[in-house]
């Protein structure tokens, strides 16, 4: 059981309401993690709009998502590598690794890039950890993720 419960969006109010409005819009859905963070609407906000910024960067989806899947497997967020391992597949990740970065060509913007996946991944990952978020996608062991 969440330490953390959920907000039941049909109780929202206010910005917390609105912004849970834009999660469906953005994820098809309300998924835990937002409804977890919707405890807070300014953090719940700051997320959404991180999510929204940071899913424009140069990166693209699959980077982003391993990204994403690295920093779940370090901090140990079942949830994040659960929901970034799902998300990862309908971008068409695969198992590959990433190689160094500069030897492989990154731009300094996009390092300034993997530094805001990072940020937001270490967010949710700790909210995620600290609220024992229900996982409400596939659950995916720590060592068999993309």
């Amino acid at each position: 059981m969440p330490r953390i419960q959920p907000i039941d969006p049909a109780t929202a109010t206010g910005d917390t309401a609105a912004h849970l409005d834009t999660s469906r819009k953005m994820f098809g859905g309300t998924p835990n993690l937002v409804t977890t963070a919707a405890h807070s609407s300014a953090a719940l906000g700051a997320m959404l709009s991180l999510f929204a910024n940071v899913g424009k960067s140069s990166l693209g989806a699959k980077t982003g998502e391993l990204i994403a899947i690295a920093v779940a497997q370090s901090n140990g967020c079942r949830y994040c590598l659960a929901a970034h391992t799902a998300i990862g597949g309908s971008v068409g990740l695969s198992g590959a690794a990433l190689a160094d970065a500069r030897a492989a060509g990154v731009t300094d913007a996009e390092m300034v890039e993997v530094v805001a996946h990072v940020a937001l991944n270490v967010f949710t990952n700790y909210l995620n950890n600290v609220a024992d978020t229900a996982v409400d996608f596939p659950e995916v062991p720590f060592a068999a993720a993309a």
